[in-house]
């Protein structure tokens, strides 16, 4: 049975005071005396890109610097930049990823409280969209008090390097995405195969 298709609701996390935050000056804030990040690795080689390390002792991922967002004018309300961040994280070259990042700012300043940044999920979706129409999506007591950001993750939207590997999605999209049969479960599962082979390509 096909359902109507129901709003897509951004997953939101609250950036404050303490924990990890996108300041107005463009700096990513961080709180030192939280736990580092640790990733399971064999031994000291570094993985090669794109390979999921193997369970092992825990190590703490390379050092990086801590970017600087630049941030300039792109609408009403509105301020755009581009955040560059490690192809892989686990490498020490310099392959890197350019990610657009949108914020709404906050439309009283004077009563901010920090910075909201949202994401709709996916995978496969681009998020910057959210933050451009922030005053369509939510509410006056969100827009009031925080600056909505956005971003699109690797491989979506305006991301470079963007994945775009299947020329018309009007198949996948044609799919009934709730099967009442053995046909239509399969027609699903044929569709989710013909997508990851493309990409594989």
């Amino acid at each position: 049975m096909r359902s109507r298709p129901s709003a897509v609701l951004p997953v939101a996390a609250l950036l404050l005071l303490g924990a990890c935050g996108i300041d107005r000056t463009g700096s990513i804030t961080s709180d030192s005396s939280l736990p580092r990040t640790t990733v399971a690795t064999t031994g000291t080689d570094t993985p090669s890109t794109g390979a999921i390390p193997a369970l092992g002792p825990s190590t703490t991922l390379p050092e990086r610097d801590v970017p600087v967002l630049q941030w300039s004018p792109c609408g009403e309300g509105l301020e755009c930049t581009t955040l560059v961040a490690p192809l892989d994280y686990f490498a020490t070259g310099t392959e890197s990823v350019r990610l657009p990042v949108v914020r709404h700012l906050a439309l009283k300043p004077n009563e901010r409280i920090g910075s909201l940044l949202v994401n709709p999920g996916g995978p496969g979706f681009g998020g910057t969209y959210l933050a451009r129409n922030a005053a369509t999506i939510f509410t006056e007591e969100i827009l009031d008090r925080f600056d909505v950001v956005g971003w699109d993750p690797r491989g979506t939207g305006e991301s470079v390097p963007a994945i775009d590997c299947i020329d018309n999605y009007d198949p996948y999209f044609a799919i009934d995405p709730t099967p009442d049969s053995t046909e239509e479960r399969q027609a699903i599962i044929d569709s989710a195969k013909s997508f990851a082979d493309a990409c594989a390509e």
